[in-house]
């Protein structure tokens, strides 16, 4: 079934299209609409909100893509958060809510984008219009589009099939053992509310699992923490796909997100090998693997410059490398991560190639002492370059 977007710009230029074609796949269909096309004696809020009615009770999988910069053009006096949160208002009570995206040129559009969604409420996402001129980065925006249409669809019908909370967000995540593994201050929302909008649970999802390493962890991060360099070990994907098949997410927007949950990754090494992850080299880590599955192309993962530790963890932001989170800094945040979340770091290397400005604008406050004291000792061991 065609997943169908609406693509609300403040006027129709050939760069829009563009980035609606690139968009577009076999699964994906763009629709453009202009305000500037909108019919001159009729307010312009009106035209696109009779627009977006029309739009959604028109399609089976709607979804809205809208640029933040409305109010670019002097005929338009509101921002893509007014036009989001009369959707909100109007649809989500009806049980038709659908996935807004933001879209923008604006090199701050993750500050805005946490800027105008406090807790869960108005956009799911956001795209920067710079990644949709690279082919594959566009068709990976496109498998997520796709997938967040899709799974409003799931919540929606996993919200009518039963009345608890704790039922519904296993239905939702597709895993069993919630109460084992999460802390109850995660979802416990959820539980005193079962009922909310479909946008809440999918906010929940988006923003706070796969937003923050934490319960959940991206491919990188599992690499890391299984000790593997994926770049060297052709037997990477077998022991992804295979070994650890159980650990994989297979919940709400899993298709545009891939995950892995911790917890069973935990288990299944620990079953495998006797032994913890987390006492473990990578070096020892990846010994372990070998012998027990006899997949022989898997190599450890080596230190980033600078850094000596390999009882990887995290991985440097900047570098995608994995890295001791005890040798890395921490990185500042949007916002502080909850208790079950995980911060970013950045490795030292990383932190030195930035230059002083950007280094600002991305450490943590509480670490630039430390990375100061650790480039003052550095520089009188004659170490740094």
């Amino acid at each position: 079934m065609m997943v169908n977007y609406l693509y609300i710009e403040d006027s129709k230029e050939k760069r829009i299209e563009d980035f609606a074609k690139q968009l577009e796949t076999n699964g994906l269909k763009i629709e453009i609409y202009s305000l500037d096309t909108a019919d001159a004696s009729e307010d312009k809020f009106t035209s696109l909100t009779q627009k977006i009615k029309n739009f959604i009770e028109g399609n089976e999988l709607p979804g809205i893509l809208i640029d933040y910069r409305l109010d670019d053009t002097r005929s338009v006096d509101f921002r893509a958060s007014t036009p989001a949160q009369w959707v909100r208002e109007n649809f989500s009570r009806l049980k038709k809510d659908i996935p807004i995206v933001l879209i923008s040129t604006d090199e701050k559009i993750k500050n805005l984008f946490y800027k105008e969604t406090t807790g869960y409420d108005l956009f799911d996402r956001y795209i920067k219009k710079d990644d949709l001129v690279e082919r594959e980065m566009a068709t990976d925006q496109s498998r997520k589009l796709i997938s967040l249409a899709k799974g409003y669809v799931e919540i929606k019908k996993v919200l009518k099939s039963s009345s608890s909370g704790l039922k519904i967000l296993k239905m939702i995540l597709k895993y069993e053992k919630i109460e084992e593994t999460m802390d109850i201050e995660a979802y416990g929302y959820f539980i005193s509310n079962p009922k909310v909008a479909p946008h809440e649970y999918a906010s929940f999802i988006l923003k706070e699992l796969f937003g923050f390493a934490g319960y959940l962890i991206n491919e990188e991060i599992l690499a890391a923490r299984l000790g593997v360099d994926i770049d060297s070990s052709p037997d990477w994907p077998k022991l992804r796909d295979k070994i650890f098949k159980k650990a994989k997410y297979e919940g709400v927007f899993n298709v545009g997100w891939n995950r892995w949950w911790m917890a069973e990754v935990h288990n299944i090494f620990e079953k495998l090998t006797g032994e913890y992850l987390i006492e473990l080299k990578a070096e020892e880590r990846v010994e372990k693997l070998k012998t027990k599955t006899k997949l022989k192309g898997l190599n450890p993962a080596k230190p980033i410059e600078d850094n000596e530790s390999t009882y990887f963890w995290t991985i440097c932001k900047k570098l995608k490398k994995p890295l001791d989170s005890l040798e890395g800094f921490k990185a500042k945040m949007l916002r502080t991560p909850k208790p079950w979340q995980e911060y970013d770091y950045y490795s030292f290397r990383a932190l030195i190639d930035f230059g002083v400005k950007k280094r600002r604008e991305k450490l943590h406050p509480s670490e630039y002492d430390r990375f100061k004291e650790m480039v003052r000792r550095r520089k009188k061991d004659g170490k740094n370059k």
